[in-house]
């Protein structure tokens, strides 16, 4: 794709330039005092088990792939076939999470070999969301711009903008949504991605790179409270929030909400913004299409107006919990998207709660070594 290749983008919008990004500053070390001693206290020495050796395996080859994503796009997307049936005969633990999502999203009267296809598209989407970061490593936004073929929906996003106040831009682990950033970093508002350092240094870096072209700011989530103080001001000042609304972070406590066959526990973050600031909520989806590029779809807003308590009688429950009234709109347009593409949903981990093992945090399984989308 070369930058002078137009995108659908380039008419309807009025493209400039994104303002500079104030790029927030990292998480300082905390320290454990020792009572007993009258020692000052010293920083906790973390010790990580010896991974095992299908671990390194893994992680080898997630390497290579980022490696190769990057100067010789042609050798993994060569492999895509071996990589959709190869994963899930020699990872066993992929294979049971893909399997149990599969169940819940196509429900109880589904086959085995409906949910064995699906699982195995799953697969495929992942390895070329990968592959998508890998080679924007050197693409300009002008060039990635033009790897995105529609919008629909641009009326909403509109509405939203005129209202005059900041944007909260929930998305899910679909499609490949990097990519899909750069027309949203192209509209002269300054945006603030929402993110999970991730263990894969060499998918880090590309990532981060493709996000410092886009003038776009990363906020880790490990950055704790101060975070949210910062993305409520951004939002107060007219600016964007971007954050994948269908997972929540290992340590975040989410609400459990009616989803598809199955109930999924969704972060609060959005919900919480919303009504802090008095921001509209926007969906926003990257859908990839069958040549590669990159179909994006608005959805109408959820506004804190729409924050209303419902009937006792109709109301959702779970338990005896009321569920969020605007993480119920904003489950219910994800769901859409979820059972029009679900393999595009890059979902690893059993993402039902049903699904998921009794610990003392059942929202997520430990993540071996693949990076998170």
């Amino acid at each position: 794709m070369h930058a002078d290749v137009k995108s659908p983008l380039a008419t309807p919008l009025r493209l400039v330039p994104p303002p500079q990004a104030r790029y927030s500053s990292e998480t300082s070390g905390t320290y454990v005092a020792h009572e007993e001693s009258g020692r000052p206290p010293e920083a906790p020495v973390a010790e990580r088990p010896s991974p095992s050796i299908g671990r390194r395996i893994a992680s080898f080859w997630l390497k290579a792939l980022f490696f190769t994503s990057e100067r010789a796009t042609w050798i993994p997307l060569s492999m895509t076939g071996l990589v959709r049936r190869g994963v899930l005969m020699f990872a066993p633990n992929v294979r049971h999470a893909t399997m149990a999502n599969a169940a819940r999203i196509l429900g109880p009267d589904s086959t085995e070999g409906h949910r064995t296809a699906l699982a195995r598209g799953v697969v495929e989407s992942f390895f070329r969301f990968c592959i998508d970061v890998g080679r924007s490593a050197h693409m300009t936004p002008e060039q990635l711009l033009g790897e995105i073929a529609s919008v629909e929906g641009r009326e909403h996003y509109d509405r939203a903008r005129a209202s005059g106040k900041g944007l909260i831009i929930a998305t899910a682990h679909m499609g490949s949504f990097e990519v899909g950033l750069s027309g949203l970093a192209m509209q002269g508002q300054q945006l603030h991605v929402i993110f999970q350092r991730d263990e894969q240094g060499l998918f880090e870096r590309q990532r981060s790179s493709l996000r410092e072209r886009l003038n776009i700011n990363e906020s880790p989530i490990d950055n704790g409270w101060t975070m949210w103080i910062s993305l409520r001001d951004a939002l107060l000042r007219g600016e964007a929030v971007v954050m994948q609304a269908d997972r929540v972070m290992p340590g975040q406590r989410g609400q459990k909400v009616p989803f598809l066959h199955g109930h999924l526990e969704m972060p609060p973050g959005p919900a919480k913004l919303a009504r802090l600031s008095g921001a509209w909520i926007v969906p926003i989806f990257s859908i990839r299409r069958p040549d590669g590029r990159i179909n994006l779809f608005i959805e109408p807003p959820i506004t804190p107006a729409d924050d209303v308590e419902e009937p006792a009688a109709s109301a959702p429950t779970i338990g005896t919990r009321r569920v969020d009234p605007l993480l119920r709109k904003l489950s219910l347009v994800i769901q859409k998207y979820v059972r029009a593409y679900p393999e595009q949903w890059l979902m690893f981990h059993p993402a039902f709660c049903e699904d998921q093992p009794a610990t003392s945090n059942p929202t997520r399984l430990p993540e071996k070594d693949k990076p998170r989308a």
